[in-house]
């Protein structure tokens, strides 16, 4: 079994229907939102379905510079399998204790 601790950051892409409430904006499709795990995670197809913390690593802003999501929000890895292949996806963030869910296809 192989173990993997993310060092680098985990990026995901949002569909264009995300909505936050925060400042009512929508972000864009295509929009990086960079994550770093918050433990070691193992890269085994059993670990499908299993969820782990992250914590966004840098702030996603809009066209005019609004801050959509902050530096620091917490986010939500979820693993997902596909035969032997395992995968990571941003499954949401949460910014001012409210959860927001992303769609990451």
């Amino acid at each position: 079994m192989l173990k993997y601790k993310l060092v680098l950051s985990l990026t995901a892409m949002c569909t264009p229907w995300l909505l936050l409430a925060q400042q009512s904006r929508t972000l864009p499709s295509g929009t990086e939102i960079n994550v770093r795990a918050d433990q070691e995670i193992s890269a085994a197809a059993a670990n499908a379905g299993q969820s782990y913390p992250a914590t966004v690593s840098a702030a996603v802003v809009d066209s005019e510079g609004h801050v959509l999501i902050p530096k620091g929000a917490r986010a939500n890895l979820k693993a997902q399998a596909e035969g032997s292949k395992v995968s990571l996806d941003l499954s949401s963030v949460t910014i001012d204790n409210r959860e927001y869910q992303i769609d990451t296809k």
